[in-house]
Parts: structure tokens; sequence; C-alpha cells
């Protein structure tokens, strides 16, 4: 999900029910109940790839209104950026990733303390990106360009229960798409590093930086030993963005297909017709 959600099984609570039309369309009906992921994953950090270490360095592809051009690199979010980060995706992730935005995550309090607290226990693991940039004061107090909060899943995994009615729906969402392909067999791992949105801030659009941050998920593998990342990517932009980084397709859902108990849309007006599982895989 750029967005990136809820990985492994989903439990308790009324479970989604798949029903198809007299066109055979695949609907996935929702129930706006408490819902488990497996986030809470016991993989830890090897003890050979310190923190932080940079993964990827490069410059702006245009000048900022001063006329200078900035620089980024992408790193490990470091313990002390822990509460900017969740800071900096609340404030810009929920608002604009289609997926947040249709079902009002930040518009419903218990949904916005929900994914905070999964984006907590996401970067307890030491495996997200944060983008820093030299603009405007200097490499010596940089400020966070953008970030992609990420975590490593395997599939024996535990549940961590989450609460919220459209945190509920984007979840569940996320978790029919994903339980379509069995990544780990496709691929023949036993781990994979998942994502939880990916943002840029607004003054650093156009620059570049949403590509470098999923080019530097391959650094990121190799540092950790692995060797594949998944993730739904929820708009058209991210969707060619993600062509480009070389990840695959394996899965597509459209957004009419997601619908409540009561048949009526979870995610009404989607800017695009399908959001799509895909995988990079580095060897």
């Amino acid at each position: 999900m750029t967005t990136q959600g809820c990985r492994g099984r989903a439990l308790g609570g009324r479970q989604y029910q798949e029903a198809a039309d007299s066109r055979e369309k695949r609907q996935l009906h929702f129930s706006a109940t408490q819902l488990r992921s497996s986030m809470a994953s016991a993989w830890q950090r090897p003890a050979s790839a310190p923190v932080p270490t940079v993964y990827r360095r490069c410059a702006g592809t245009r000048p900022m209104p001063d006329g200078r051009t900035p620089n980024f690199w992408i790193q490990d979010i470091t313990p002390d950026q822990d509460e900017d980060v969740v800071d900096f995706m609340s404030h810009n992730f929920l608002e604009e990733e289609n997926m947040c935005n249709l079902s009002g995550v930040r518009h419903d309090p218990v949904s916005l303390e929900g994914i905070r607290g999964v984006w907590r226990t996401m970067l307890r693991h030491r495996a997200g990106l944060v983008a820093l940039t030299d603009w405007p004061d200097g490499p010596d107090t940089p400020r966070i360009a953008g970030c992609n909060v990420t975590c490593v899943t395997r599939r024996d995994d535990h549940m961590l229960e989450v609460e919220g009615v459209a945190l509920n729906h984007v979840l569940r969402a996320l978790h029919a798409i994903e339980s379509r392909v069995d990544v780990f067999a496709r691929y023949g791992v036993d781990a994979c590093l998942n994502a939880l949105g990916l943002s840029v801030a607004p003054r650093f659009r156009g620059q570049g930086l949403g590509l470098q941050l999923l080019l530097a998920r391959d650094a990121l593998l190799r540092a950790l030993g692995l060797r594949l990342t998944v993730t739904v990517f929820t708009g058209a932009a991210s969707q060619k963005l993600s062509a480009r980084a070389g990840f695959e397709l394996l899965a597509r859902q459209r957004w009419d297909e997601c619908l409540d108990d009561d048949g009526k849309p979870i995610f009404p007006d989607p800017p695009c017709e399908d959001f799509q599982l895909k995988a990079k895989y580095v060897e």
C-alpha cells in the first residue's frame, strides 16, 4: 500500500464472503468488526545490519524556490525518529492514499489511533526507510522528505488485534487481495518485506523521491538477508512507479467489488479502476 496493510490471515468477527453476480464478478463483503493482522512478527533485525545504514543518495530533479536543488539520502528509520514518522504519515499519507482516504481513516478517531499503533509496531522491526534532505538548512539539520513504513512478515506470524470501522475496511481489503497469492510458496521464501505506506512531503514531490524510496528497498533487503518485498499499490501513479522500480503484478482487485454487509461500496468514487498486489524479488 503506497500503501501498503494487513499481512497474513484475517481472524475474528464475521469473515468476508465472496459472491458472484450474473457476470461472475467477484464481490468482497466486509463487516465493520475487529480484525487481527500479523504485524507482530517475532522477526529481529540481524546484528550485521547497523542502524542507521544509508542505502541510497540522490539529488533532486529540479530546484526549490530558492534556486537550490535538494540532496536526499535514504536510510533506516531510527528510534528517535519513530514518532516524527508516525506524525508525518498521519498528516500526509492518510489524507492522500486512496484506500485510507476513501474509507475515512483519518476522520475515525479509533481507526486513526489504530493505524498509528500499527505503524509503531512495524517501526520496532527497524526495517523502515526515511528520506532525509539537506534543504533548506544543510546536512547538519536534516528534515524528513519522505518515508516508507515497512516491516518483515513470515508465514507463521502470530496476530495483532486492531480496531476501528474505517481501518477494518482497509485491512480487510488488503487481506482479500493478498490472500489470492501465496507469495511465500511462489517465491520460495520464509519471510518478506511488507509495507503500510509510502509518502513524500508535498514540497518535495516531483523530485523523483518516491521512485528512489522503492529502489532503496533493494539494498535494504540485502542488508536484512531477505529477497522479497510485497506491496499493494492503490493509485494509478504508484502503480506506474512500481513498474519502473521492477515490481511484478500478482493480482488486481476492482474497487467496486468491495462491499459492506448492506451491499454498499466501501470505497465510493475511487479515482482509478483497481488496486494491485505487486512483488519484487531481489537476487
